[in-house]
């Protein structure tokens, strides 16, 4: 029974439910007992779902449960069995694995975008009007890509290591497309490999790629 879809088991109950009342009302008893077994260890010996209907009669002494418990069981009993149930009950939703973009893809207007991305090489220094910034070049297993990093964010950008870039967005640097982290984005270390060799050839790379902006 407790193998059975839902729905079908909703369905199933309902039959019981009429067959009951009917017992009931045809042998004119004054109860029934509905039993379930469930698993050879409750005694099931006929393995497919089937419920027994037990008319009974006052007194007649033909099934004997045990006696209530004489006082309920404490607060600090209960609450680990009442916890343990509402999580099999509500199990938690595993994790989506997470969805990234494709170097490829990208254009001088993408932005907020999420990608996986290998390391190439080590950042390296650039000197510009706005101050120091380090360049590094990434790779997915559809073409490279120039990252433009602060200092704050070049620690764990290491050769050979795999990042995740979330929210990223594009900066273009004398007609050439960079990917840069802003405020809201964030650099982190992927939690698990890149997916496929990463794409390292030069028709592949989006930073060569120059762009007259208008």
């Amino acid at each position: 029974f407790l193998a059975m879809p839902p729905a079908a088991a909703a369905e199933f109950m309902g039959e019981v439910h009429k067959v009951a009342r009917a017992v009931k009302e045809a042998f004119k008893c004054d109860g029934v007992n509905l039993v379930e077994n469930d698993g050879t260890a409750a005694g099931q010996t006929v393995l497919h779902p089937h419920f027994h209907i037990i008319p009974r009669k006052e007194g007649d002494g033909l099934i004997k449960l045990p006696a209530s418990a004489k006082d309920m069981i404490s607060e600090d009993v209960a609450k680990p069995l009442q916890e343990k149930l509402v999580e099999t009950l509500n199990p938690k939703k595993p994790l989506r694995k997470a969805r990234f973009n494709k170097v490829s893809i990208i254009k001088p207007t993408s932005g907020n975008l999420n990608f996986c991305l290998k390391v190439l090489e080590e950042p390296k220094e650039v000197e510009s009007s706005a101050g120091k910034f380090f360049e590094v070049h990434c790779a997915d297993a559809s073409g490279s890509v120039v990252v433009s990093l602060r200092d704050t964010q070049k620690d764990i950008v290491k050769k050979d290591a795999t990042i995740v870039l979330r929210n990223a967005g594009i900066k273009m640097i004398k007609g050439h497309i960079r990917l840069t982290i802003d405020k809201w984005g964030k650099v982190e270390a992927a939690e698990e490999p890149l997916e496929g060799e990463p794409e390292t050839s030069t028709e592949k790379n989006v930073s060569g790629t120059e762009y007259v902006l208008r």
